[in-house]
């Protein structure tokens, strides 16, 4: 039997008052253990999306994707839409070591949701991190850019007040501000 697409099942979600049925629900599954990439990640966006929490666990066995596109969703939506504290310790790693820049950059961004939800310990990894990223030259102007995003989310600086992020070389001493930064350093007794 042919699984449905994911486009349909969204549909079927949204149609019928934000429920799936059985059989929906399982095909959902079943996209998310398959090989198709692009069902793949339109079932996270999916899952996401309906805050189908049971999925979570399923869909974040493909932290370590061979696809980066896949982390990059991936991270993204468990830190910056679902902001699940359980993801922030392999969301540091990603965002410190992870293959790819996009990867790295998505998992950078998203650190400041779930910042206040983690245990002292790894919250004390997580700012250091990110205060060492934006006050050391060996970080590049995109991981800089993308910390500094994490850290204006941290402080709760709302989000009409923050620059948006620019490809190419951002302009960081035009874009960080001194303020934003003291504040992050005074709210994490850095």
């Amino acid at each position: 039997m042919k699984l449905k697409q994911v486009e349909k099942i969204r549909d079927e979600y949204f149609d019928h008052n934000k429920t799936l049925s059985k059989q929906s629900l399982d095909e959902l599954r079943q996209h998310l253990e398959g090989k198709d990439e692009n069902e793949l990640c339109r079932a996270i966006s999916l899952v996401t999306d309906a805050r189908l929490m049971q999925f979570v666990p399923l869909m974040a066995k493909h932290l370590n994707h061979e696809d980066s596109y896949v982390r990059e969703s991936l991270i993204g939506k468990l830190l910056g839409r679902l902001k699940l504290p359980e993801y922030a310790e392999i969301g540091l790693k990603m965002a410190q070591e992870d293959e790819d820049s996009g990867v790295r950059c998505l998992a950078a961004t998203n650190l400041g949701h779930v910042i206040d939800l983690v245990d002292n310990q790894l919250k004390k990894k997580i700012t250091s991190y990110m205060y060492d990223v934006m006050t050391q030259d060996n970080y590049d102007g995109r991981t800089k850019q993308n910390i500094y995003q994490s850290v204006m989310i941290a402080v709760d600086v709302p989000w009409a007040e923050r620059p948006s992020i620019v490809s190419g070389k951002p302009d960081l001493k035009k874009m960080v501000d001194p303020d934003v930064v003291q504040k992050f350093k005074e709210k994490y007794g850095i």
